[in-house]
């Protein structure tokens, strides 16, 4: 495993959360727990030991918050 060479930021404007990604000098990304509050005060924990893992829940997470569930096709 390569050694962390600097720390992402990244925010999401639907959650009040700053959310940090470890580079490693390998290229590879990963992330410890992260805790979220969202704006009607709900706190969430996000884990996982990879960005795209991560990125995956954050996404799964904002779409619940926000309401924008995958749209399903009705049978006509």
């Amino acid at each position: 495993m390569g050694q962390i060479e600097r720390i992402l930021n990244w925010s999401d404007e639907h959650l009040d959360g700053v959310f940090e990604f470890a580079v490693r000098n390998d290229g590879s990304m990963y992330s410890a727990c992260l805790d979220v509050v969202d704006d009607g005060g709900r706190r969430f924990t996000i884990a996982s030991c990879n960005a795209v893992g991560l990125h995956d829940a954050i996404q799964a997470l904002h779409d619940k918050l926000i309401g924008n569930e995958p749209e399903t096709k009705e049978d006509e």
